[in-house]
């Protein structure tokens, strides 16, 4: 059977970076039907060596299935879109064989690479998660393709060697990775903080009251100490970053004037959206919505006309993705260490712990960072600016 044009949609991933890793990729017909099917587990290895894997294994079945078809290729690895389309170097010694086998397959086809949100590549992912769930090296499965070097008879039954992982301890001690460290700082009190009300980024909220703006200068010298006093392993912070609401910036105008840095307003840094129930206690919102909250609690339901934990998780590990970016592209020109603190909230804190720590967002209900007080993240950095490890240093140490 020939075929105009396949869809390959591949993925990677590792839990632990580096971690026990595992791929999967599909192929899809013009009519958008899975027709075959890879999949296998790596070991020990990086999520960007697995990204890579799926891509080589989804290029390998689309040219089985058919060598004369377009491939459109859809990742949601930035990284392994922009080095596929020429955009980025490929500069880790891990992933410069990797790509270029996928080039070498890609030759001689037309192939194009197009990224995708993650919520836009669940098949993909659902094939790597099982990799990783049963440790096979080799999934293989292929749905009526009658097409060229399909089935059975084509299947490779040993597992192709991938290249050895290096350790994160030897990619730092050769300068492969960086730390970027992150000062997460809980805004302090407000009458609503006091009342126990639901407040969130759905409105900008109430200012700080007496007691939190007590709260921020105590945050505001515990900030100040770290790097100086105490945390001697760590850069003193030289940005502050602040969620846009108005309890957030009272705190980090405290901060700010103790640094001798001006706060930059960062939406990306906002509180979860709590819809409906924002000014609400929690049993209020019990009450008008049941056992709502309950359910909102353990990650996947958002809040009526707002945001579930899932959300926020995801949210912020975009945000931390591109903190780390941005991270190596300051050390590319500037080759010096970075901490940035983050004046942010709750919800947002313990989502952006889960994100970099890969927590599942029900763990997020187990975290609580008590108002003004301190969480220390720090992120190994590659010079691609992907987040080969992250360590939590500290979590709501109180500074008063």
């Amino acid at each position: 059977m020939t075929h105009a044009r396949l869809t390959v949609e591949a993925d990677g991933g590792s839990r632990g970076n580096p971690g026990h890793a595992g791929y999967g990729a599909v192929v899809r017909d013009a009519s958008g039907a899975i027709i075959a099917e890879r999949a296998g587990y790596l070991g020990f290895v990086t999520n960007n060596v697995a990204e890579y894997n799926g891509l080589i294994a989804g290029l390998e079945a689309a040219i089985a299935v058919d060598p004369d078809a377009a491939i459109a290729v859809r990742m949601d690895s930035k990284l392994v879109v922009e080095q596929m389309n020429g955009r980025w170097q490929v500069k880790h010694p891990d992933m410069k064989p990797l790509a270029a086998r996928a080039r070498d397959l890609a030759s001689g086809h037309t192939v194009s690479y197009e990224w995708i949100p993650r919520e836009h590549n669940t098949a993909a992912d659902a094939l790597a998660n099982e990799a990783m769930d049963s440790r096979n090296p080799a999934i293989s499965r292929d749905h009526g393709t009658t097409g060229p070097g399909v089935g059975p008879e084509y299947d490779d039954p040993e597992p192709k060697p991938t290249p050895k992982a290096k350790s994160i301890r030897e990619l730092y001690a050769r300068e492969l990775v960086s730390t970027l460290s992150l000062v997460l700082v809980r805004h302090g009190v407000t009458d609503m903080t006091v009342a126990h009300k639901l407040s969130g980024s759905g409105v900008t909220g109430p200012p700080l009251n007496a007691a939190g703006r007590v709260q921020a200068a105590h945050a505001a010298d515990g900030v100040y100490r770290i790097g100086r006093d105490t945390w001697h392993t760590l850069a003193p912070v030289s940005r502050v970053l602040a969620s846009p609401m108005r309890r957030t910036q009272d705190t980090a105008d405290a901060v700010g004037r103790r640094l001798g840095l001006t706060p930059i307003l960062d939406e990306r840094a906002r509180e979860v959206d709590f819809g409906d129930w924002e000014g609400l206690t929690a049993q209020e919102a019990l009450e008008r919505d049941g056992d709502l909250i309950r359910q909102w609690d353990r990650g996947d339901v958002p809040a009526p006309g707002g945001e579930s934990l899932t959300d926020v998780v995801r949210r912020m590990g975009t945000f931390i993705a591109e903190l780390a970016a941005e991270h190596a592209r300051a050390c590319a020109a500037e080759d010096v260490p970075r901490t940035i603190a983050v004046v942010s909230h709750s919800v947002a804190i313990k989502s952006l712990v889960a994100a970099a720590l890969d927590f599942p967002p029900v763990s997020v209900a187990r975290i609580w960072p008590n108002p003004a007080s301190i969480t220390v993240l720090q992120l190994r950095v590659t010079p691609e600016g992907e987040i080969a490890e992250g360590h939590l240093l500290a979590l709501g140490i109180p500074t008063s």
